[in-house]
């Protein structure tokens, strides 16, 4: 009797460990099957974008990253937060707001508003407006990317500005 008990739990035993094998195969090859993308940073010169080690505010963080940092992604998001990876150890999570799919031209010096009417000026890209600025008002352009541009007075659309 005990024979048989041994052997039941041995074969017990060795599935358990098959399917775990099993199941860390299917999770390699699925991890394998993600296209990581590269995306850049897009803050203002002096902040720094926390790299959380997990997808909410004051979910602690692992490091941080400034304008026209690299990061690589494989789209995963979560609360406004995306998945990053060779950043930290094993990765963290950025807020997506700060993340471009391009690479930001950084070239600092003056730019004006030239649409007339009032332009907003954003806490960050497609965030919160701040304030309004006009046809005429100069500002201190530090990056541009796509249709976003960081400047002195805030997050500004790259169509309302010239120089």
């Amino acid at each position: 009797m005990k024979v048989l008990k041994n052997g039941l739990l041995i074969a017990v035993a060795l599935m358990m460990i098959i399917l775990i094998i099993g199941m860390a195969v299917d999770l390699a090859r699925a991890e394998e099957d993600q296209e990581l993308r590269e995306m850049w940073i897009l803050c203002q010169p002096e902040s720094e974008v926390m790299i959380r080690t997990f997808p909410r505010r004051g979910g602690g963080y692992e490091g941080y990253l400034r304008l026209g940092d690299s990061v690589w992604t494989d789209g995963t998001e979560r609360n406004g937060y995306i998945r990053v990876y060779g950043v930290a150890e094993g990765g963290g999570w950025v807020c997506k707001t700060y993340l471009m799919p391009d690479k930001p031209t950084i070239e600092e010096g003056p730019a004006w508003i030239w649409r007339g009417g009032k332009v907003a000026c954003r806490k960050a890209p497609g965030g919160e407006r701040i304030r309004w600025l006009h046809e005429g008002d100069e500002v201190i352009l530090y990056a541009w990317c796509e249709e976003w541009a960081i400047t002195n007075r805030g997050y500004i659309m790259t169509r309302y500005l010239e120089g």
